[in-house]
């Protein structure tokens, strides 16, 4: 079932951008679950990514990793890696969500982050979603002249 028909989405990004820490952290581990349903994924890239975004300047350490790990998830799009290259606008972001998780100023927090997490699974999910995003040459000078550590480029 799409959460994102029925609304559930919207209501969970509003708890992203007004509930309490604990809802917070809640909201942004449903969306990031949320976010491998296709239907799902284009409602959030659509609407969600500067809530998410916002997470991870102002939300607690857990809010900021399912921020993080639902960003990462979007980032990921299963179908676009089975279409020919050829046929898509931009191959390296086909559902645009990198360069939007970027236009919402995502890099210095995510950066920050990265450097900082709490957990190795924190570094880990950062890490997945700055090498996805480096994927796309323009994304990934900006990395660079932020100061992204190289080993995440690296394979």
């Amino acid at each position: 079932m799409e959460i994102g028909a029925q609304g559930g989405v919207v209501r969970l990004l509003e708890v992203c951008r007004n509930g309490s820490e604990k809802a917070q952290e809640k909201a942004a581990g449903a969306l990031c679950n949320l976010a491998v349903h296709e239907g799902n994924r284009s409602k959030i890239i659509a609407t969600g990514i500067p809530d998410l975004v916002a997470l991870l300047t102002g939300g607690s350490s857990n809010a900021k990793e399912n921020a993080v790990a639902c960003l990462r998830n979007l980032t990921v799009d299963k179908k676009a890696a089975k279409l020919d290259k050829a046929v898509l606008s931009d191959p390296d972001d086909p559902t645009g969500a990198k360069s939007e998780i970027v236009d919402a100023g995502a890099l210095p927090p995510l950066i920050a982050f990265y450097d900082e997490a709490a957990t190795p699974t924190a570094s880990k999910l950062a890490g997945s979603l700055l090498k996805n995003l480096s994927k796309v040459e323009a994304i990934r000078e900006k990395m660079t002249s932020l100061g992204c550590p190289q080993r995440v480029y690296d394979d």
